[in-house]
């Protein structure tokens, strides 16, 4: 196979205050020079190869990208995988072991912190009394330490002000 690659020779009208095209400033020079040795390299060892070879080469990177491609494809589709997932799970830092284990902190909370945690629960609240409760069953799937976690702090909250 013999392959040819033609220039293209039009050049746009230019106007005041155009941006500079690549092949102006020193770095665009640079990069097409070696965009040119590169093809013209690569142009050279494919010269030394017949065209059966050629044609026997690009078969091959045709069968295996597309192998590959329909691969992630049906793996995509199969479900038969976990998810990543970009969110790291930690375990709580203020964990009790037990409901009648005290808080072992010096972290406190203020009355606007109480005041936020206290209008987050109660808006779970009202999503789990809509008629539907899709919204607050996809939280809770998603997260399924939040309600658990929101009840500690709240009970952390109340077990500084009865000491």
């Amino acid at each position: 196979m013999h392959f040819t690659f033609k220039k293209i020779s039009s050049k746009p009208d230019k106007k005041e205050g155009s941006a500079k095209s690549t092949t102006e400033n020193p770095l665009g020079k640079g990069v097409e020079r070696i965009k040119r040795k590169s093809a013209d390299y690569l142009g050279k060892k494919a010269a030394k190869i017949s065209p059966g070879a050629q044609f026997g080469w690009l078969l091959f990177y045709m069968i295996s990208t597309g192998g590959f491609c329909l691969y992630l494809m049906a793996q995509t589709f199969s479900g038969e995988h976990e998810i990543p997932s970009f969110i790291p799970e930690k375990e709580p830092w203020q964990v009790p072991a037990s409901e009648g284990q005290s808080y072992n902190s010096d972290a406190t909370l203020n009355e606007m912190q109480r005041e936020r945690i206290e209008a987050f629960s109660n808006y779970m609240d009202s999503l789990r009394e809509i008629s539907t409760g899709h919204v607050y069953d996809s939280i809770v799937q998603a997260r399924p330490g939040l309600m658990d976690s929101l009840a500690i702090v709240e009970r952390y909250y109340e077990s500084q002000f009865k000491d």
